[in-house]
């Protein structure tokens, strides 16, 4: 379609037109009619329309090719931003909705002229259907699948209209067919190997991810090798909701079409439906109630996701605690500590940590640094910052080699002798 080839800030700016003809058009027919619930959804257009300019915003800000200095990662979470603006927008919106839907219960109010909200109604139905499909995209996410009993894999998904297809799946691992060639061996836990040429009737449960060398260094093992012992063999990933400031104008649209739904049935109902009484009235509250609801349902996936990722949690399904495991398997890894991952936005995460290793040769660690990023890789985490400490082979690390200082700068490290300690128990 022709409004797919158009950029995200025209789709956005055609939508902030329709709205605001169409808001100014029933705020006017709403002072006439007297109607309650066509000035509440007047109302709740210009909203929306503060919700569409907070996106448009976001976008352009998103597209700047510069940056401030003290913006280090330039201005990639604008669009986040935007979106938890966007999702309190929603919620606002519906709490205001519910309320003025009990007041109503309380003390209803007759509509003035009903066929006209009615055919307002409709209009504003067509409009908001213009509107979604200028909103309106395919989503295509990338996530890394991985099976048990496989190595390393890449998942695809392509979303398209809300039907998840898995369209391509490569597995890498070990398996029945899979052999070892040259002169590298496997490592095992408990530091026994298996020759090189030999056939593995089952891939291996404990088998780590670096290879031994011909000459007795470590490197990280190919693509087709098996990652078993890790605990990133377990599927961690879920296709991703698509752009979220994107997403939450898209709902706000949606709220719009409840809402004009929801005029139009109350108009039918008191235009249409024969009732000696004013019980035909309460058909009003009780519509916009519905409503209500609904724009909660839709706000609400929208803070929850756009608020976690802004506190810096890790990506959904991705444990520390197995990443930690994952290192420590590495050869020549004694511990790890101050292990952090956070998402920069929906599709980039960061990881740092602390290795402590008793090898002074700083190639070797390249080697295994080389080795934990295959492993942050495969939680999809492509982003890392390594620092490693440097112990005695015969002693244990007692804590972080490098510190700031004592008193006051522990205060001020970014988390408590707490977290770090919970977090180095298995």
């Amino acid at each position: 379609m022709a409004i797919k080839k158009l950029s995200k800030r025209t789709r956005v700016s055609a939508v902030i037109a329709i709205s605001t003809a169409f808001f100014l058009c029933e705020l006017v027919v709403a002072f006439q009619t007297r109607s309650l619930a066509l000035y509440a959804d007047a109302i709740h257009y210009l909203n929306d329309l503060l919700g569409y300019v907070v996106t448009l915003v976001a976008i352009i800000i998103s597209e700047r090719s510069g940056s401030p200095q003290d913006l280090s990662f330039g201005w990639q979470r604008s669009t986040l931003l935007g979106a938890f603006f966007n999702g309190s927008f929603l919620f606002a919106l519906g709490l205001s909705i519910f309320f003025q839907s009990i007041e109503r219960f309380i003390k209803f109010e007759k509509v003035v002229n009903a066929k006209l909200v009615l055919i307002i109604g409709a209009v504003g139905l067509a409009l908001n259907l213009v509107s979604f499909a200028f909103l309106h995209e395919h989503n295509h996410g990338h996530g890394h699948g991985h099976g048990p009993g496989h190595g390393h894999g890449h998942g695809h998904d392509h979303d398209h209209n809300g039907h998840t297809q898995d369209a391509h799946h490569h597995t890498h691992g070990l398996t029945p067919h899979c052999k070892k060639s040259g002169n590298n061996e496997l490592v095992k836990n408990g530091g026994t190997t298996t020759s090189s040429a030999t056939v593995l009737d089952e891939p291996s449960p404990k088998a780590s991810c670096v290879d031994i060398e011909a000459d007795g260094t470590t490197s990280p093992v190919a693509a087709t090798d098996s990652h078993s012992e890790h605990r990133h063999i377990v599927n961690i990933s879920k296709p991703p909701l698509g752009d979220l400031n994107m997403l939450a104008a898209k709902f706000h649209v949606l709220g719009d079409i409840a809402g004009n739904l929801g005029v139009m049935v109350a108009a039918s109902i008191i235009e249409f439906v024969p009732s000696d009484g004013d019980n035909k009235f309460y058909a009003d509250p009780a519509i916009s109630l519905a409503i209500a609801f609904l724009i909660f349902a839709t706000a609400v996936p929208i803070l929850r996701e756009s608020g976690t990722i802004l506190l810096q949690s890790a990506p959904t399904g991705v444990n520390l605690v197995d990443i930690k495991h994952d290192i420590e398997k590495i050869p020549g890894v004694h511990t790890v500590h101050e292990l952090h991952v956070w998402r920069l936005n929906q599709e980039k995460s960061i990881a740092s940590a602390h290795v402590v290793v008793s090898d002074p040769d700083m190639a070797k660690f390249m080697e295994k640094a080389k080795t934990i990023s295959e492993c942050l890789h495969a939680y999809g985490i492509h982003s890392a910052t390594l620092q490693p400490e440097l112990i005695k082979a015969p002693l244990k690390p007692t804590g972080c080699q490098i510190s700031c200082g004592s008193g006051m700068c522990e205060k001020l490290t970014c988390c408590s002798v707490s977290v770090s300690s919970d977090l180095g128990h298995d």
